[in-house]
């Protein structure tokens, strides 16, 4: 790769070799991504993490905090601290689900609605300039093969010591 074309690789025998490991490309992807977001959002007050809660709401219209610190795996007392920012900003609102009064649910404000459609532009051209020169059907199947992947991680048991052919024959 011409990003990493000045280092120097090791001789050493490699059972695994870096750049034919998949999560070292996403987890390239994600960073540089997340920071070319995280500049352009920064003017408008954001943080990425703010911005995965303000799509993931656009997105599923109400959730309760459980559902949504699952859902963008950000521990629930943490997350509870950020929509409490959130709200006090006008961003997301609380309300108690009608059949039980203890069960409360988040959604977008009026407000929040108007961040998401200034932002949403600015997470689409990062996300094409990732894609740029990858034929639709490459981008299909990639698709397809990460939600398998990750169906398939959610899935697997811990891997250490685990023959994972066998074990996801279990599951």
């Amino acid at each position: 790769m011409q990003v990493f074309s000045s280092l120097k690789q090791s001789r050493r025998k490699k059972s695994l070799p870096i750049f034919d490991y998949p999560f070292f490309y996403m987890w390239h992807i994600v960073l540089q991504s997340q920071t070319k977001i995280e500049e352009a959002i920064k003017p408008l007050g954001l943080t990425p993490i703010e911005w995965r809660i303000i799509y993931t709401l656009y997105d599923f219209e109400d959730m309760s905090i459980r559902e949504l610190s699952g859902f963008i795996l950000i521990e629930a007392s943490v997350l509870s601290r950020m929509l409490q920012k959130l709200e006090e900003r006008k961003i997301v609102v609380k309300k108690k689900r009608n059949k039980d009064q203890r069960y409360v649910i988040v959604q977008l404000s009026p407000k929040g609605l108007k961040i998401y459609d200034e932002v949403i532009p600015i997470v689409i051209r990062q996300l094409n300039i990732a894609q740029a020169n990858i034929p639709e059907t490459d981008l299909l199947h990639q698709l397809n093969t990460l939600k398998t992947m990750m169906g398939n991680v959610y899935r697997s048991p811990f891997a250490f010591g685990v023959d994972v052919d066998k074990s996801m024959e279990v599951i």
